[in-house]
């Protein structure tokens, strides 16, 4: 049986750009949560990893959310939720399994302190 050219369509892959994205450094306030990235129109954002430094002489705790555009923080969307962290020490956080992605206009990562001025988060991830 012969196959004729006139009815193969060759077809690859799309390849999708992924450009590495730092967010932070950015200190977290007890007033609030704090706004650390917000997805653009028409963009993608895969969180890999994060660190928390606490710079103070007591121990802080932290907590970071992935919001949905025009929700807000809640113990429904917390990736991590009061965590300790010690004096002058830091967390560090990576998505070892998967990643955490934001899809949709507006998605935002955000961050709270237990006390002002004593938590520094730097992040990163890949934009597409």
């Amino acid at each position: 049986m012969d196959i004729l050219a006139s009815n193969v369509t060759a077809t690859s892959p799309a390849i999708v750009e992924q450009t590495p994205k730092r967010i932070g450094p950015t200190q977290l306030t007890n007033s609030g949560t704090t706004t650390l990235y917000t997805l653009a129109a028409k963009k993608t954002f895969r969180l890999t990893n994060f660190t928390i430094c606490n710079t103070a002489v007591a121990a802080v705790a932290a907590s970071v959310w992935i919001v949905a555009t025009g929700g807000s923080a809640a113990n429904t969307n917390a990736l991590i939720k009061s965590i300790s962290i010690p004096a002058n020490g830091v967390l560090t956080w990576s998505a070892d399994i998967g990643d955490i992605p934001l899809t949709a206009s507006g998605d935002t990562i955000q961050g709270q302190a237990s006390a002002a001025t004593s938590l520094v988060f730097t992040g990163g991830g890949y934009e597409t």
